[in-house]
């Protein structure tokens, strides 16, 4: 962990407690990357680490899914503001799968996630500026 790159202010846990991803979203001065720590015989891993694939707040929001063998990150970056799905390989390797973008600019969405191992809620909040009007929706993927 880097001072300053908010290492741990977004984090999620498997099911069962052996795979743990943490955003440090500010981290590149403000890229951001996660990192993706699995347990095995008691004792945590070194970190993996998954960098942003555009860069901008990667990993504002993170969850595990499916036995943490998935896990969702957040990013609000040019062309890339949305949240991208990753997976591990056989070879366990973490690889990106899918990306939703959101329909709003970048740097005025944010996108709160939250799971199970059966679905995934993404919040969708938005700041209209000139009037700091705000208004939050939501969606369920299973």
């Amino acid at each position: 962990s880097i001072p300053g790159d908010l290492n741990g202010s977004a984090a999620s846990l498997n099911d069962g407690g052996d795979v743990a991803v943490l955003g440090a979203p500010n981290h590149g001065a403000g890229t951001g990357r996660v990192y993706v720590y699995t347990k095995a015989s008691g004792k945590w891993s070194a970190p993996v680490i998954v960098e942003a694939p555009v860069g901008g707040n990667f990993g504002n929001s993170v969850v595990v899914a499916n036995a943490g063998t998935t896990f969702y990150v957040s990013e609000s970056a040019p062309g890339a503001n949305g949240f991208y799905a990753y997976r591990t390989t056989d070879a366990g390797v973490w690889e990106n799968f899918a990306f939703m973008s959101s329909p709003f600019q970048p740097g005025s969405t944010n996108l709160p996630l939250a799971g199970s191992q059966s679905g995934l809620i993404v919040g969708l909040t938005h700041d209209n500026d000139p009037n700091f009007a705000i208004w939050a929706t939501g969606f369920i993927l299973e």
